[in-house]
């Protein structure tokens, strides 16, 4: 497997969680940090609750 997808795949299980993390290919490795800034909105009477990304960086 590529290393791109394998790297897609981890960010995608982060669930907003920031982290370093290294993928290992055949031939290259990476090591990539995985920001995610969240915004909350804590609903109301007429609202659920519910989050979302606000703003995410990926560094290789």
């Amino acid at each position: 497997m590529n290393i791109t997808f394998k790297a897609a795949e981890y960010i995608n299980r982060l669930n907003s969680e920031s982290e370093t993390f290294q993928i290992d290919g055949e031939i290259f490795s990476a090591v990539i940090s995985y920001e995610a800034e969240t915004k909350q909105d804590k609903g109301d009477y007429y609202t659920a609750p519910y989050s979302w990304i606000e703003n995410e960086t990926v560094t290789v």
